[in-house]
């Protein structure tokens, strides 16, 4: 039984250790697109062209945000496992 449970906080690690990692790249992507938003860079073309990447970056960041969100819960839940397990 101790040798499972060794093997189930090993897993129960490394399952940590990606989502942490999955939910770092999901808010620096999150967070560079915000820059390039706040910051009002558009790379040239007209204002339609700038209302149009704006649109598409805060469509980009509202899918980014909903991302996270779930990250977040299921590292949580990953950490309740975890205590419980414990």
């Amino acid at each position: 039984m101790k040798s499972r449970n060794n093997s189930v906080t090993e897993y129960q690690d490394k399952m940590f250790s990606e989502l942490y990692s999955l939910n770092t790249l999901v808010n620096m992507t999150k967070n560079y697109c915000q820059d390039l938003e706040f910051k009002g860079q558009y790379y040239g073309g007209d204002s339609d062209f700038a209302k149009k990447l704006s649109d598409e970056r805060n469509e980009y960041l509202t899918m980014l945000n909903l991302i996270a969100g779930k990250l977040n819960t299921v590292i949580n839940l990953n950490l309740n496992i975890e205590n419980e397990f414990l």
